[in-house]
């Protein structure tokens, strides 16, 4: 699995020329359907290649990097099974390397003199690390799920009542052992926030979900200080007595899942807001100008649109038209996707790049600006 380090050492390959395949695979769990995964590998290929400028370096390509792909896929492919894989490869720089994801990308092939990592970074915003809490009236249950395991931080006991069958006198006794397990549950939904806090100190823990049955997750949301109110996700339904790591797991998957979307659409929202404003960049042209000035803070990118562009060979500023460079007047070279381009230049920046599904309030690049342009404010 990509995380932020693996994403970092693949940004620093570079090939002098345009060597490095990127490819982006899913496996189908049908052992059918996977037998066949070397030829749709093939087919992949060719129509880039039938549909790409640059036929001499897939032909380069086809004669060395791909039966190695090819052979990496016919090997591995049943350790990936209901998964999205990338693989690069590069025999020129003895590179291959092979991360499997944990949501579906769209297939592709790539060729360029780096990999293609747009896809990766969409995984790491999309596939954080965070930590479920599963609680009922006596016990909670916290995991920290990443993206290589599912791990255990502690299980919280409190404290019981006699049994309930005997009522006593005038059912005085039931009244006061319903008064008990109250304060009882209330006594241990504190010791699990304390263990929750604890769990979640971390700066890069990410969200919380919260599990277990309806009436147990709404008194412990009900207890929750306000700082770690404000990082639950969401939750999910699940019986705390016959659950499972793995189930659990896929339960909050979903739960993280949708509030990324939710996040996506607030900040979408949020810059669309600021058009007219000058420290927000939208449209193509503007990003690409902010990221050649390095102002670019935040950029948000659509997930699978691809723009052809160029990019100077002198100093690599980006540009979305052919001709000199803007920046130093050098010569430019097509680049296949300058959004990808875009991307690489702000990470490598320091800045943030999130990539976002279509919402229907911003559907085009956007970026928000350390500092304004320079020049009068328009």
């Amino acid at each position: 699995m990509i995380d932020a380090e693996g994403l970092t050492k693949l940004l620093a390959i570079q090939a002098p020329d345009p060597g490095i395949v990127s490819v982006y695979l899913t496996v189908p769990l049908d052992p059918t359907q996977r037998r066949g995964m070397p030829t749709r590998l093939d087919d992949l290929l060719a129509q880039v290649e039938n549909s790409s400028g640059d036929g001499m370096s897939w032909a380069r390509a086809r004669r060395s990097e791909l039966p190695v792909i090819r052979q990496a896929v016919s090997a591995h492919a049943h350790e990936w099974l209901g998964h999205s894989v990338a693989i690069f490869g590069c025999t020129g720089l003895g590179l291959l390397e092979t991360i499997p994801l944990r949501g579906y990308v769209r297939e592709r092939a790539v060729i360029g003199s780096r990999p293609y990592v747009r896809p990766l970074l969409a995984e790491l915003q999309r596939s954080p690390s965070y930590v479920a809490a599963v609680v009922d009236r006596r016990h909670a249950w916290l995991f920290r799920v990443s993206a290589e395991a599912t791990d255990s931080l502690g299980h919280v006991q409190g404290q019981t009542v006699g049994s309930r069958r005997f009522a006593g006198w005038h059912g005085f006794q039931a009244y006061r052992n319903q008064q008990r397990t109250r304060k009882l549950a209330h006594q241990h939904y504190a010791v699990t926030v304390t263990a929750l806090t604890e769990a979640t100190r971390e700066d890069d823990c990410g969200p919380i979900a919260v599990g277990g049955h309806e009436a147990a997750t709404g008194e412990f949301l009900a207890v929750l200080p306000p700082a770690l109110r404000e990082r639950v996700a969401g939750t999910f339904v699940i019986d705390p007595h016959t659950m499972s790591p793995a189930r659990v797991r896929q339960l909050a998957d979903e739960v993280v899942a949708e509030w990324e979307d939710r996040r996506e659409r607030r900040l979408a929202l949020k810059l669309s807001e600021q058009l007219p404003h000058s420290m927000a960049a939208i449209s193509l042209d503007a990003c690409v100008t902010a990221a050649n000035q390095h102002a670019v803070q935040l950029l948000v990118v659509p997930d699978d649109e691809v723009r052809p562009g160029f990019s100077c060979e002198h100093c690599g500023a980006l540009a979305v038209a052919t001709g000199s460079c803007e920046v130093c007047g050098g010569t430019t070279h097509a680049v296949p996707d300058v959004i990808e381009e875009l991307a690489v230049k702000v990470t490598n920046d320091g800045g943030s790049v999130e990539p976002v599904r279509a919402t229907g309030v911003l559907e085009d690049v956007a970026a928000r600006r350390r500092f304004p342009p320079p020049g009068p404010s328009k």
